[in-house]
């Protein structure tokens, strides 16, 4: 009886646990979901709205640097004579350096903030998935506990109630009954 008492309570200990635990990976699962802007209805599709950004931001860079490169050579072109690129004879507005250098600067810094929300969001996807498996995992180790929980008291309810029908009531005339038993 005191046994099964014991693990009973033990049990009971470990299922509180097993619930605060399950409170905290809630809670853990969700503060990483808050983390996610408005704008995206979950990590995945803000992870590849981030990767598109940086495709359209990088072809951006690239046309950026042709036009650089072609800036370059802009000395080279003389008001009445064929440019060798499109063969036009009148330069009315050529690419500035300094112009394209600035945009390029722009973009680059863009590139690498997109980077940077890329690896976050990347980052708070690993913990989510990470945090999931926990969950899971635990949610199995909880279940089973509560079945042992169950079966404890179901074994401790079918002896309190094979006592009673011996017209034992409580664990004290049980100890005097054994004793009486040992002593005869």
């Amino acid at each position: 009886w005191t046994n099964l008492e014991a693990q009973e309570s033990k049990l009971a200990e470990e299922l509180l646990q097993l619930h605060r635990t399950s409170q905290e990976l809630e809670a853990s699962i969700s503060s990483i979901q808050n983390q996610v802007p408005a704008a995206f209805a979950s990590l995945s599709d803000w992870i590849d709205q981030q990767k598109l950004e940086i495709q359209s931001l990088e072809a951006s860079r690239e046309i950026l640097l042709s036009k650089t490169g072609l800036a370059a050579h802009v000395h080279l072109l003389v008001d009445g004579e064929a440019c060798p690129l499109c063969g036009a004879t009148e330069h009315p507005n050529p690419i500035t350096f300094g112009e394209e250098k600035t945009k390029l600067d722009e973009i680059a810094a863009k590139i690498e903030a997109a980077k940077s929300t890329l690896d976050a969001a990347t980052n708070l996807s690993q913990q989510l998935s990470g945090q999931k498996i926990r969950q899971e995992n635990h949610l199995q180790n909880l279940a089973a506990k509560e079945k042992d929980f169950a079966d404890i008291k179901l074994q401790l309810q079918t002896l309190i109630e094979k006592l009673r029908g011996k017209h034992i009531h409580s664990k004290e005339s049980l100890t005097s009954l054994i004793k009486d038993t040992d002593f005869s």
